[in-house]
């Protein structure tokens, strides 16, 4: 898994204020994949009303990658 396949399966995840995906809309700030363990971070703040549902699809987009051991979504401030 690479940071191509991710940013890919990525574009599957919707932004839901605009309607467009994650990567169009420029809300993914890094990916970062080591070791079996994949590093997502989000330009939107932890509270933010649609957080937890964008995790939650960041998560069900990339954990069935067969040699992903975990994905971490990390918000910004």
């Amino acid at each position: 898994t690479t940071e191509k396949v991710v940013e890919k399966r990525l574009q599957k995840v919707m932004n839901p204020l605009s309607g467009l995906d994650l990567v169009r809309t420029k809300l993914v700030e890094e990916i970062k994949v080591e070791e079996g363990v994949v590093k997502v971070v989000v330009d939107l703040p932890q509270d933010h009303q649609f957080a937890n549902n964008i995790r939650e699809e960041i998560i069900d987009k990339i954990e069935p990658l067969w040699d992903v051991k975990e994905v971490v979504v990390e918000f910004t401030e």
